[in-house]
């Protein structure tokens, strides 16, 4: 509170500048700003005078000039509609009606004051309230589609239309301002990574917060976004931006370059995906439907091998050929001419991140009627296949015994070689690390399989030990008991047999395909070097890689679309269908 007797002198001391400067600037020229500044006083004295105290003098002077600005405004166009306002303090001014003075001067400051209020008093709907605004306004749904999306009749959204306008008492069209819809309804941007995240990979503290998520998408571009344009999109204060962009930057999500904020990874969007997707179906027919075709022509070669499970019913055995196949093909001469191939390849090549981790990442945009859901590897299903059930795709798990097993490349000490293959997709589920959780367990496998493999399928002369695993496959329905017998539901390659079916049969057919591989490759770089912004452009190669590896993905959809594959009813029946064995 202060006497009346400072205020003089107070103004004086501590507005008058401000307010010439705020007239000046408001007026756009000094004589004009002089005689503006000069009304504002003369009004914020008048009132003082008489009065004892006042209360929230800063906000008293601030309104009495906008009201003064308004009516200059008005006499300037000799305008009529004047009315009387009964303002806080019993403060009486003329000034015009708000919406009149927002048509008129709508590029100036006071709008985006209005603006900001408008924000705000959107934010304070209810969620239900605030979600029909931003359908009818924003995304110009019509009042029987958003009775359909919230399940709600039509007087129900007509009234909460209604009711919102109310509250919000101003008149604004919504469609001017596309940026708003980034206060009003945040974007949803899922990260992953490709390599080693570590025990706790930072990419989680993105995904658990939709501040650093918006942020993220904001920034994405060449341009970046500085902090004052992210507060005005977002509508969130500066002191909270500034908190998560310093968090981002250290943690390298972010680049800062020239006060502007670039996100420092490659975001997927829709439209990104219906560029691949377009690309997987124009070359369905001169490229999956020959890979397809090549290892059904060569079923009676494939049996012959003679590997456990080559009398298992083709629809069903073609899952674990498809699996080991995507397995050659990922480590294949077409896909090593991508010229980040190594650094994709091992973990240890890859950028060594603050969480401890050695990983890029992978943005996923899934805003709502933006975005697609995505499987765990990004997978592109929508539209082409049945996306509940093609929802997961692990990628290759695979457990070696030997350094040299993945190669397969030498014959020295052949009783070494043990590996497990199985590829998480479709509705499978991966329970192959409860049986196989470290070394010894892995050899404990062996001897099992070398076992049921000798001894026609009995568990005699077994560890309790191994018979524990035996019992655990079981229950998982990996192995079938069958009385004292025990079936394996998978297929079983010796190292020899392995080999043969490398050499004899997948070689030939990626050599086959080679040019039609080294198409696509070109084609996935075109497309990404397109939509990738220059900052980041090192996530062409990467990305083109990964579309090639999903390329694999897609022999198994195409051959499902095509009628080759058993499609199993639940996860268990088909856990056993992409799981190899080989010793």
């Amino acid at each position: 509170m202060k006497p009346v007797s400072s205020l003089f002198k107070k103004i004086a001391d501590d507005y008058s500048l401000m307010i010439l400067n705020w007239a000046i600037k408001k007026t756009g020229n000094r004589p004009d700003g002089e005689d503006l500044a000069q009304e504002v006083l003369y009004q914020i004295l008048s009132f003082v005078k008489d009065r004892e105290e006042i209360e929230k003098l800063d906000n008293l002077i601030w309104k009495i000039a906008h009201y003064t600005w308004c009516n200059r405004i008005r006499r300037l166009k000799k305008e009529n509609n004047i009315i009387s306002l009964d303002g806080e303090n019993g403060l009486y001014v003329n000034i015009i009606e708000e919406r009149d003075y927002i048509n008129e001067i709508a590029e100036n400051d006071e709008l985006k004051e209005e603006l900001a209020n408008l924000r705000r008093r959107i934010s304070d709907l209810s969620k239900q309230q605030r979600e029909i605004i931003i359908a009818y306004y924003l995304e110009n749904l019509s009042v029987s589609d958003i009775a359909a999306k919230y399940n709600i009749n039509k007087s129900a959204v007509k009234w909460h239309l209604f009711d919102a306008r109310k509250k919000l008492k101003e008149k604004f069209d919504m469609n001017n301002n596309v940026n708003e819809k980034y206060v009003y309804k945040p974007g949803k941007l899922r990260l992953g990574y490709n390599g080693d995240g570590g025990p706790d990979p930072d990419t989680k503290r993105v995904n658990e917060s939709l501040i650093r998520q918006n942020i993220c998408l904001l920034c994405y571009g060449d341009n970046g976004k500085s902090l004052d344009e992210l507060a005005e999109m977002t509508g969130i204060p500066k002191p909270y931006l500034e908190f998560d962009l310093d968090w981002l930057v250290d943690r390298e999500f972010l680049a800062l370059e020239n006060k502007k904020y670039i996100t420092n990874f490659g975001i997927k969007d829709k439209q990104h995906f219906e560029n691949v997707r377009d690309i997987y179906i124009n070359v369905k027919e001169n490229y999956y439907r020959k890979i397809i075709d090549y290892i059904n022509s060569h079923e009676k070669d494939i049996r012959n091998i003679g590997f456990y499970g080559g009398d298992f019913d083709w629809n069903k055995l073609l899952w674990s050929i498809l699996t080991l196949y995507l397995r050659y093909f990922s480590e294949s001469e077409p896909l090593k001419t991508l010229k980040k191939y190594n650094e994709l390849k091992s973990h240890e090549e890859l950028e060594l991140h603050k969480d401890g981790g050695r990983y890029f990442i992978n943005g996923f945009d899934q805003s709502e009627n933006q975005g697609v859901k995505l499987p765990k590897m990004g997978v592109i299903t929508e539209a082409i296949f049945e996306p509940e059930k093609w929802n997961t795709v692990n990628g290759i798990w695979c457990r070696s015994f030997s350094e040299t097993t993945s190669e397969f490349s030498s014959d020295e000490h052949p009783e070494e070689h043990y590996a497990t293959y199985w590829l998480g997709i479709y509705i499978f589920v991966n329970i192959m690390s409860t049986l196989t959780k470290n070394i010894d367990q892995q050899k404990d496998w062996k001897k099992i399989l070398e076992n049921l493999l000798s001894n026609n399928f009995s568990i005699d002369g077994m560890t309790d030990d191994e018979k524990e695993l035996i019992a655990t496959a079981v229950k998982e329905n990996i192995i079938k008991k069958d009385g004292d017998k025990y079936i394996p539901q998978f297929v079983i390659f010796t190292f020899e047999q392995f080999k043969k079916l490398y050499s004899e049969i997948f070689a030939p057919l990626v050599q086959s395909v080679k040019p039609q591989t080294l198409k696509l490759v070109d084609m996935f770089r075109e497309l990404n070097e397109k939509c990738l912004p220059r900052k980041i452009y090192g996530y062409v190669e990467r990305w083109t890689y990964l579309d090639i590896w999903d390329s694999g993905i897609k022999n198994f959809m195409f051959a499902a679309d095509d009628g080759y594959l058993y499609m199993p009813e639940t996860p268990e029946d088909g856990t056993c269908l992409t799981l190899s064995f080989i010793y």
